[in-house]
């Protein structure tokens, strides 16, 4: 049977609440690529991002972070200008 998600690109928001921690593990098991996830919260993305890496190296670990970093800053300026 075909692996609906290997090399597919997950988006998880809330992703460092119950659920998104719940799904991540099992996602990454079943071969998706990435795993994007977007949360309020930055110490629990990066908690998150932690444990869920733990002995990856900081290379292996650079693009992700770049990204979720991208991610957050353009959320961030999204909630700004909506409060001015």
């Amino acid at each position: 049977m075909a692996n609906p998600f290997k090399n597919k690109v997950a988006l998880i928001t809330g992703g460092t609440g119950s659920f998104g921690q719940a799904v991540v593990a099992p996602l990454l098991a079943r071969g998706v690529r990435e795993i994007r996830i977007f949360s309020r919260d930055e110490l629990k993305q990066e908690a998150m991002r932690i444990e869920q890496w733990d002995g990856v190296s900081p290379d292996g670990l650079q693009p992700f972070i770049t990204r979720l970093t991208q991610a957050a800053d353009a959320h961030g300026s999204d909630q700004d200008e909506a409060t001015a």
